[in-house]
């Protein structure tokens, strides 16, 4: 019997999201898969080139279909043009969602794949309810949990309120996946705990398949350190500025290799520091593209302020850093923190912690070649063990295909 799914997701190729891969799985394997999605236009805010400001049907290949539909793009972040691009591609989902319902043969199941905000779970759960299918959560941003954590709702009635909500909200899904064991508890306490599977990130193709030379820094070498990817106020980057600024070696280069809001704020405060020399910026490239970078990398880098909401949170980065075997610095508490420190991947001091930051970065010369190769290993190890992709489709295909494996 022909499997039929329909994916609801914020964002889509091109844009790069984890959902990509999920669909091309699902469908390599058989199943007839339509995504709906918005039009392309994250990070820059601007509508890719070569598509419809309003929408489109991409017939990609028989039995995978893509509908691209009209949204205001994010423009350049600021709030009012979030908020606008998010209720205008809720409005286009649900208007869309009634027309399949209508006119569309039956999906047998409904998969959202939650960013942010949770606007999608609300024409999955309608198709769901008239159409009889199942529905899956795939939950990566966990409200109001987010919302909290971000300062932007702070009285403990109206999160309490939210939280009510989304306990009522997960009930109407079958199966929620969560991208972190920390989120556990809270779903444990929205629904059985026979419907939470654990379902973290994993590397790109490119990363699981690439070895790179690990070489220890020699003594009289510039320590390299990378971070890339977003570049938002999440990641507590005003630390690492004082930490570098109060650092009295110069033996290191920090290298920042992406884009995101707090960019240009970064920048500033970089040169307002007197840093350029130690700290360079690169624009946003492609995953075949970060691996020059992290060739000539020692170190790479993580990091998350230090609230509640992001001790529980895995990012997705660190897949990625652990696949290449480079040796991770992180300033993150919680689950991330614990997993790396047990494992012994690098140096992991606790969110927000200036002092121990700066021993890390003052000891780095000091580091021996044994360590640093061991450092590497345990990364690769780590990576094989819990993330590898061929865990995540295994676990896909039983969960979507009720078979247990992946072509």
């Amino acid at each position: 019997m022909e499997k039929r799914i329909l994916v609801y997701t914020n964002h889509y190729d091109p844009e790069y999201f984890k959902i990509n891969d999920v669909v091309q799985w699902l469908f390599d394997n058989g199943a007839n898969v339509s995504v709906i999605t918005g039009n392309p236009n994250y990070p820059s805010g601007k509508l890719f080139k070569g598509f419809s400001a309003f929408g489109s049907k991409e017939i990609v290949k028989k039995g995978l279909i893509i509908y691209r539909l009209p949204l205001i793009t994010r423009g350049k972040g600021t709030k009012l043009r979030l908020v606008l691009n998010y209720l205008s591609y809720f409005l286009s989902s649900i208007v869309f969602t009634l027309w399949c319902i209508l006119f569309h043969k039956k999906y047998s199941t409904v998969f959202v794949h939650h960013t942010s905000p949770p606007l999608l779970f609300l024409p999955a759960i309608l198709y769901k309810k008239i159409r009889k299918s199942k529905a899956i959560l795939w939950d990566l941003d966990m409200w109001p949990q987010t919302l909290e954590a971000m300062n932007m709702v702070k009285k403990r009635s109206i999160i309490n309120l939210l939280e009510n909500i989304f306990k009522q909200l997960y009930k109407e899904f079958d199966k929620v996946l969560i991208g972190s064991k920390s989120f556990e508890k809270i779903a444990k306490k929205r629904i059985p705990e026979e419907q939470i599977e654990y379902f973290p990130n994993w590397a790109d193709e490119v990363f699981e398949n690439v070895r790179l030379d690990i070489n220890p820094p020699k003594q009289d070498d510039k320590i390299i350190i990378t971070y890339t990817g977003n570049i938002g106020v999440a990641q507590g980057f005003q630390v690492l500025i004082d930490v570098i600024k109060a650092t009295e070696k110069n033996n290191f280069q920090f290298n920042f290799v992406g884009s995101g809001r707090y960019k240009s704020q970064l920048k500033k405060l970089v040169s307002a520091n007197n840093l350029d020399s130690r700290i360079i910026f690169f624009d946003p490239v492609s995953s075949i593209d970060l691996i020059p970078f992290f060739e000539k990398t020692h170190y790479l880098y993580l990091s998350l302020k230090d609230t509640p909401l992001f001790s529980k949170t895995v990012p997705a980065k660190l897949q990625t850093y652990l696949a290449t075997g480079k040796p991770i610095i992180s300033v993150i508490s919680g689950e991330a923190k614990d997993l790396l420190t047990q494992n012994n991947c690098g140096f992991h001091v606790e969110a927000g912690d200036k002092e121990k930051l700066m021993d890390v970065f003052y000891n780095l010369d000091q580091v021996s070649s044994l360590n640093y190769k061991n450092f590497s290993k345990n990364s690769m190890q780590l990576f094989k063990e819990v993330f590898s992709s061929k865990k995540r489709r295994k676990q896909l295909a039983t969960i979507l295909l009720k078979n247990d494996s992946f072509n």
